[in-house]
Formats: structure tokens, sequence, C-alpha cells
């Protein structure tokens, strides 16, 4: 399953989504990888996160799967929301692709 995120707020609040990202991902048994451009990381790697830190406007897809892939990216996409992002290109809720 996968979701695409377009962060365009605030470089703060993208580096708090980012870390809070991690967060949620680490409550899952999915393996949860993020992608940005050609770089694709671990979602619940604290050094993985590290690596996609850039500026606003960043367009990032996020890929979960296993057997609770659908509530991570749920929480992901509630997460997002709740830090007032904009996800493909139009406010909230969150899209899945």
């Amino acid at each position: 399953m996968t979701s695409k995120i377009t962060i365009s707020n605030k470089s703060e609040l993208y580096l708090k989504f980012l870390s809070d990202l991690q967060q949620v991902a680490i409550g899952f048994n999915s393996r949860i990888t993020v992608q940005k451009g050609v770089v694709t990381v671990d979602a619940k790697s604290f050094m993985g996160i590290l690596a996609l830190i850039d500026a606003k406007g960043t367009k990032l897809e996020v890929v979960a799967e296993g057997e609770d892939a659908q509530m991570a990216l749920d929480a992901i996409g509630n997460l997002a929301s709740q830090n007032l992002l904009k996800l493909n290109g139009e406010p909230a809720p969150f899209r899945k692709n």
C-alpha cells in the first residue's frame, strides 16, 4: 500500500512531522518505508529519517507492507492531518493511492 504526502509547511513542522512519523511507524509490525526522489529509508530508523531532511515542498511517498499496513498508513495520514500538512497537493483528509 502506498500513500503520497507533499510537505508544504514551514521547515520546523517538517522536522517535527518526520520525528513523529518515525515514532508512529515504530508502533506497527509492517515494514514502512519513506521515499524522497531516489532515496528510500526505513521509517522506523532515526538515521534514515534524518536523510529526508530538506526544504519545504518536499514530496514523500510512504509505503507499508504487512499485516497492519492499512492501519499504519491511516495513522500516518492522521498524523499528517494533525500537523496541518497538505496531502497530494490538497488539504486533508489523507489520500491513499
